[in-house]
């Protein structure tokens, strides 16, 4: 007896031939429909994957960009710290070389200040002998200011016995008398200086200068 269920397919015939040709026909389209499927998939998946790739190249290309841009702009404040520095240390330079100056000036002011003083002892100790006799008979007083050496007259006008005559005097390099200052103003002034420029004789000069200022209130 045929087993009918061994037996292939193929060889049957009839209405069963007919039905399972459709069915297996139905069965070759849909697994080549899954196949097909299964290929679009793969390229949609892969498609998707080459576009994720683009994007994360883009994005970094995007990245290195902005980093060279940010090094590029940390490369300009280096080199405009740099520049600063520069100018601070050229600044500070020239304020040490001016405090250097100035500390220079200080001194050569003390050294003059020093001398100032060397040359006004050195005249009062010249008028020493005659100070206290000029101050008792002549009302006369001497004060230092700077490097001037004032002598200040009273006791010339008998209507104001306290009213002030001033003249001035210091020491040129020379050692020799200058005066340089006179208040009030006498004519004669100019003929006083030379004479006591050329006489160095600073009680003469005293005693002269009182008379002009005696004749200014007369």
């Amino acid at each position: 007896m045929l087993d009918v269920g061994a037996m292939d397919w193929r060889s049957k015939v009839g209405p069963e031939k007919a039905e399972d040709d459709v069915f297996y026909s139905y069965l070759e389209k849909r697994a080549l429909q899954d196949k097909e499927n299964a290929g679009s998939l793969h390229f949609s998946t892969a498609l998707a994957s080459a576009t994720d790739v683009s994007q994360a190249i883009a994005q970094l290309d995007c990245d290195i960009r902005a980093a060279e841009g940010r090094v590029e702009e940390l490369r300009g404040d280096l080199e405009e710290t740099e520049n600063d520095r520069g100018r601070l240390g050229h600044v500070l330079d020239l304020r040490i070389r001016v405090m250097e100056l100035r500390k220079q000036d200080l001194s050569r002011e003390r050294e003059a200040v020093d001398a100032l003083e060397v040359k006004n002892r050195t005249l009062l100790n010249r008028l020493g002998p005659a100070i206290q006799s000029y101050e008792k008979n002549l009302g006369l007083r001497f004060e230092a200011k700077g490097d001037v050496l004032l002598l200040i007259f009273t006791l010339i006008d008998p209507k104001s016995p306290r009213r002030e005559f001033k003249v001035g005097l210091n020491l040129q390099g020379n050692d020799q008398y200058n005066v340089c200052f006179c208040d009030p103003q006498i004519p004669a002034l100019g003929d006083l200086k030379r004479c006591l420029m050329l006489s160095e004789n600073l009680q003469d000069f005293v005693v002269s200068i009182r008379k002009e200022f005696r004749k200014l209130i007369l």
